[in-house]
């Protein structure tokens, strides 16, 4: 008896061997085999019959050989007193070779295997042993998100056709003995994108040679995505110029915006400083109490700055921040050095502190909140914008160049209709030489 392998069956894994005998006999007995062929050299030993310490014999450890081995083994019982039992065979079928995957290789979309149609896959285990086949897809951008799906193919060739649009990952082909090949991740997006007729219109009519803007309205199916593209050929094609600013570009803007705001709070500072000290002899009767001083500041100064800052380009909410900022400094300063009657020296005593402090530690704050409020602005694109296409003049001849645009799906490279414009635009005079 073989146990637990089963003689003549295939596996994967390891192969171990108990042997017993029904009659033992009274002078003690051993165990011998040898190895009558094997297709793997590495299991092709011994070579004569070899004693077997005890009755358990590891013939096979489970090393990944990536290989189909079939090997044959005799056994035999021999006992103390000379005595030889009958042989018994044993054969051994090992399979670690995964089902091999062949199909039509994808068109490449940006480097990213895709499909515009169903694509069928070639499920081929050459093996021994009986092929099942199974995959799982995940399905993570236009498919059910959390999917998962398992199929069993009986038989060694079987074809498998995938239709539904999504990226799929994690696949794999395996056979019944877990040997698995991984499949590379990929899409199937079968979405045309749709391109009407496109419209045109020169920035200023008035002018011969005003550039002209060349509006598209592309669509596609909804969780798709499509590009836009022109040639001046209808062969050649490249991708919409970008729009709005670079990275580089808005950090500059930003920059320059918040230094202004800075300085323009600063400016506020001083043509409030008179109202300030006015202000600050009226509030004696709440010396100490910040809380109380600072609603009033806010109160009576919170229209002054939306009013000054929105009328200058901007924002509400930036206003308020400075309110609240310079109603928090006056509140604090009039808290700690509590009221006083209302004259020049006063006036000059409140003036050069709370200047010296919003140039100070308010500044900062007040820069960030602009910059980050203009940079955001400089950044965000109008997505009207990425669909027109400006044609510009040139310079000592007439533009009448013919303009071809099509949309495309980014995922699987599938086309819209192409459309066309041809331009006619004045030329911009060419520069005089000098006699």
């Amino acid at each position: 008896d073989f146990v637990p392998y089963t003689n003549n069956a295939w596996t994967n894994g390891v192969v171990k061997v108990n042997l017993s005998i029904s009659v033992e006999p009274v002078t003690g007995y051993s165990y011998e085999y040898f190895t009558v062929s094997s297709t793997q050299e590495q299991l092709a030993t011994p070579k004569t019959w070899t004693k077997i310490e005890g009755n358990e014999l590891v013939l096979f450890d489970g090393e990944d050989l990536n290989a189909e081995i079939t090997s044959q083994y005799k056994f035999r019982v021999v006992s103390n007193a000379g005595y030889i039992s009958g042989e018994k065979t044993f054969n051994v079928r090992i399979d670690q070779v995964a089902p091999v995957l062949t199909t039509i290789t994808p068109v490449k979309v940006d480097g990213y295997p895709a499909y515009g149609k169903n694509e069928t896959f070639r499920f081929t285990d050459t093996n021994g042993a009986a092929g099942t086949y199974g995959y799982t897809i995940d399905r993570a951008l236009f498919g059910p998100e959390g999917t998962a799906e398992a199929v069993t193919l009986t038989g060694n060739v079987r074809s498998f056709v995938l239709s539904e649009d999504g990226i799929y990952t994690n696949m794999y082909v395996e056979d019944s003995l877990g040997n698995r090949t991984e499949l590379d991740d990929f899409v199937i997006d079968k979405a045309v994108p749709v391109l009407p007729a496109v419209t045109a219109a020169k920035v200023d009519p008035a002018l011969g040679n005003s550039p002209v803007v060349v509006s598209l309205s592309p669509s596609i199916a909804d969780g798709h995505q499509y590009k836009l593209q022109y040639s001046l050929d209808n062969a050649a094609w490249l991708e919409f110029p970008p729009v709005g600013h670079t990275t580089e570009e808005a950090i500059q803007i930003a920059e320059d915006y918040a230094n202004q705001v800075v300085e323009d709070s600063q400016d506020v500072i001083g043509s409030y400083a008179e109202e300030w000290a006015g202000l600050y002899a009226g509030v004696g009767a709440v010396d100490d109490n910040y809380d109380e001083i600072y609603q009033i500041l806010y109160d009576y100064y919170y229209d002054d700055f939306v009013v000054f800052y929105t009328a200058n380009g901007y924002s509400e909410a930036l206003a308020e921040l400075l309110a609240a900022e310079f109603a928090d400094m006056l509140a604090a300063f009039y808290a700690e050095n509590g009221s006083a009657d209302y004259d020049e020296s006063v006036q000059q005593e409140i003036f050069a502190p709370l200047y010296l402090h919003a140039k100070g530690e308010k500044t900062q704050v007040i820069y960030d909140e602009a910059y980050e409020q203009k940079f955001e602005e400089a950044m965000t694109v109008d997505p009207e914008d990425l669909k027109k296409f400006t044609i510009q003049p040139k310079v000592g001849e007439k533009n009448t160049d013919r303009y071809y645009f099509r949309a495309v799906n980014v995922n699987s490279g599938l086309v819209s209709t192409v459309r066309s414009y041809t331009a006619n635009i004045d030329a911009i005079p060419a520069p005089k030489k000098a006699a």
